[in-house]
């Protein structure tokens, strides 16, 4: 097995809840052996099913390491080292002062899972660890690096992940030393590719690797008999601004259902929102779906439009598996949405879109027929088919992930 090519996969909710579930299959075909690593949880009785040469790793699990006193002086040291080389380079050092017991606290706690990693997953040349989000994976594969530089390391980078201003703190912590030490990225949308490259210190170009999702088939095309149907797919938490969308149905005139998919912090605020609007809006809440149930839902009911109103984006996985079926979107431009909502696919807004405005839009939407005819969303789903399909990018990402090179001419704190 030693000759065997093999990817560790990072994420910290696998298998609940995760974005690799999308991908995994591919992954498992084109490397000899995939592990799975779960970064917060401990093992739990499931119910799914992985492939043969697949397995999921839970850290929390791993027996605990247990340091001598000066291996404890030795780690202060390096994450001091770290930290300083951190302020050095960053462009908001009274912020990073003030959470800094928070961050030694991470690069610690990271710095240990990295050393649980290492008990499973040894660390040799025929093995590539690819972290699916830039955070405490990444800071994982940046300890690994630093003590055998000789591993391949690869990190996607999608939205909360890459952007500043979506950080609690108001700065991406730890800049230096994940983009430094990591040897390749992967930018979700082209946006985020130019944001990365223009505000961290980048050591190879970052690549485009689009996600995708599966589609089995068209969503029935809505009755032209007055009443409309729209969809939204998404946590429900303060940023994807689900009460704003409330708020503008309250002056809308038409007959609307919507169907609310997810759950978060918000719902129960959403909830009693709800019970506001007049008879003509209808909500029907599904609550969280498995992705076999998102794609049942739209195989099975008409929906005129999605709707995302987020007020910061990567690039919507939502938008992506709802254009698989031909559904035509009305988006706020946030993030690489313009990337995937156009004029073949629908209509894009100014993401400080008003309610008043908002509902203008989309009775505007609903009204013309165009955009329900059986023609444009079929352009909807050609469009889909061109750029979001899961089978066409996850294969090219598989290929990018076998070239990656490991980059020597670095700096390593």
């Amino acid at each position: 097995m030693s000759n065997m090519l093999k990817l560790v996969c990072i994420d910290s909710s696998f298998p609940k809840a995760s974005f690799v579930w999308n991908e995994m299959k591919y992954l498992c075909n084109e490397f000899d052996f995939v592990y799975f690593i779960n970064v917060n949880s401990k093992r739990e009785t499931h119910n799914f099913t992985l492939p043969a040469n697949s397995n999921v790793y839970y850290l929390a699990d791993e027996e605990e390491f247990t340091n001598t006193f000066l291996e404890k002086i030795n780690l202060l040291l390096k994450i001091a080292k770290v930290l300083g080389v951190e302020y050095i380079y960053s462009k908001t050092k009274i912020k990073l002062l003030q959470h800094i017991k928070y961050h030694y606290s991470e690069l610690k706690q990271d710095w240990f899972r990295s050393k649980k990693l290492l008990r499973i997953v040894p660390p040799v040349k025929d093995v590539i660890y690819y972290t699916y989000w830039k955070d405490n994976g990444a800071n994982m594969l940046s300890w690994i690096k630093k003590d055998f530089p000789f591993v391949k390391t690869c990190s996607r980078l999608h939205g909360f992940d890459l952007y500043a201003e979506r950080q609690p703190f108001g700065y991406m912590p730890y800049s230096y030393f994940n983009f430094n030490a990591i040897d390749q990225f992967f930018a979700i949308s082209e946006q985020g590719k130019v944001y990365a490259e223009k505000n961290y210190p980048i050591v190879n170009p970052v690549i485009v690797s689009y996600l995708g999702t599966e589609s089995f088939g068209m969503n029935p095309t809505p009755e032209n008999d007055g009443a409309y149907s729209v969809c939204t797919c998404s946590n429900i938490i303060k940023i994807k601004r689900i009460g704003l969308l409330m708020d503008s149905l309250k002056y809308s005139n038409l007959k609307i259902k919507w169907f609310i998919i997810g759950e978060g912090e918000e719902l129960q605020n959403i909830i009693n929102q709800s019970q506001e609007l007049p008879e003509n809006i209808t909500v029907e809440f599904l609550k969280r779906l498995t992705q076999k149930q998102i794609h049942d839902f739209y195989l099975e009911t008409p929906v005129n439009f999605f709707i995302n109103v987020s007020e910061s984006e990567g690039l919507p996985v939502s938008i992506m598996e709802a254009i698989g079926y031909g559904i035509p979107v009305i988006a706020t431009n946030v993030g690489g949405t313009k990337e995937i909502v156009n004029e073949q696919t629908g209509i894009l807004m100014n993401p400080d879109i008003k309610a008043i405005e908002l509902k203008e839009t989309i009775d505007s939407a609903l009204l013309n027929p165009a955009y329900s005819s059986i023609l444009f969303r079929q352009s909807v789903k050609k469009n889909w088919s061109g750029k979001f399909c899961s089978e066409i990018n996850f294969k090219d990402f598989c290929d990018n992930l076998k070239a990656i090179e490991v980059t020597d001419k670095r700096m390593r704190q």
